[in-house]
């Protein structure tokens, strides 16, 4: 008969056994792991090196050709618009002064006249605005100024700024300077847009600077912007919408251009204006745009890199 004792013993044997076997393996597995681990940890942090050094020398190649384009920029653009006029129209609180006057210096260095530029705010196309605007369109307006018959605020304010400040082309006289300062003024007192210089006279050429995505409402916020483009559009403008990648996207008013057909037909987009190639786009494209031809230009993936060169 075995002894109980014998029983224990080997069962502590077995115990021991087991157990150094998981200590002796364990240590060994751990080494393997452990030694590809570290591979792979080297492995990365030399990629994210080498990511590091390309995103460094693309920063650079990119700052090299924008002070390339800024240097030949005025021969490219030499008397492209000569004796032309233009305003620009700043859409939405997050384009800054900075992007605006660019784009003016370089259509500036085209030959042309800056007869005005107007920020429109946030309230502007906001929503709740439209029954505030509509009842100031509809009513108590200077002598002699009409708006377009529709139900529809964007449509009907954008018709009644485009009747301010841009050149008709079919021969009838411009609005007298008294009107238009009345109009533009009572929006002001809405709240919806600041005048930028002192005066403003009507132009041939509309630049209406973008930036970003709408953050809210963006389908209806673009198309209250879209309907005065529209607007400025049949009254006989070259109109030009210029803004950065960001506005190209699906809630960005760029984008929102793209995808309306009876916009991108009649009127052009530059998504790179933040840049001097880009702003060289916006007037390459006013003047394409001054002989019926509209395009969407710049960066984005479906966009054509630069307009027509001028004639």
């Amino acid at each position: 008969m075995i002894d109980f004792k014998y029983h224990v013993v080997s069962l502590i044997s077995v115990f021991l056994a087991i157990a150094l076997g998981i200590i002796i393996g364990t240590t060994a597995l751990n080494g393997a792991i452990t030694d590809n681990l570290n591979s792979q940890v080297k492995t990365l942090t030399n990629d994210k090196r080498d990511l590091e050094a390309r995103v460094s020398s693309s920063a650079i190649q990119i700052q090299q050709n924008s002070a390339f384009d800024a240097a030949v920029a005025p021969t490219l653009v030499k008397d492209v618009l000569a004796d032309q006029s233009f305003i620009t129209i700043t859409a939405g609180d997050s384009v800054t002064a900075e992007q605006r006057d660019a784009i003016i210096k370089m259509t500036q260095a085209a030959g042309a006249k800056n007869t005005g530029s107007i920020s429109l705010s946030d309230s502007y196309s906001d929503p709740k605005s439209a029954s505030t605007l509509m009842n100031y369109a509809t009513s108590d307006l200077p002598a002699g100024v009409t708006v377009a018959q529709s139900s529809n605020t964007g449509t009907v304010v954008g018709s009644l700024i485009a009747n301010m400040i841009v050149t008709p082309k079919d021969g009838s006289p411009a609005q007298p300077g008294a009107s238009i300062t009345a109009v533009l003024s009572g929006l002001g007192g809405l709240g919806v847009l600041k005048l930028d210089s002192t005066d403003i006279s009507p132009a041939q050429n509309i630049v209406i600077v973008t930036s970003g995505k709408a953050t809210d409402e963006a389908k209806k916020r673009n198309a209250t912007l879209l309907a005065l483009a529209s607007e400025l559009d049949k009254k006989g403008a070259a109109v030009v919408i210029a803004g950065d990648l960001d506005s190209a996207a699906s809630s960005g008013l760029i984008g929102a251009a793209k995808t309306d057909a009876s916009i991108a037909s009649r009127i052009s987009t530059v998504d790179n204006s933040n840049f001097a190639s880009g702003q060289i786009s916006v007037v390459w494209a006013l003047a394409a745009e001054a002989n019926g031809k509209s395009g969407q230009y710049g960066a984005a993936k479906d966009a054509q890199p630069i307009p027509p060169t001028p004639k």
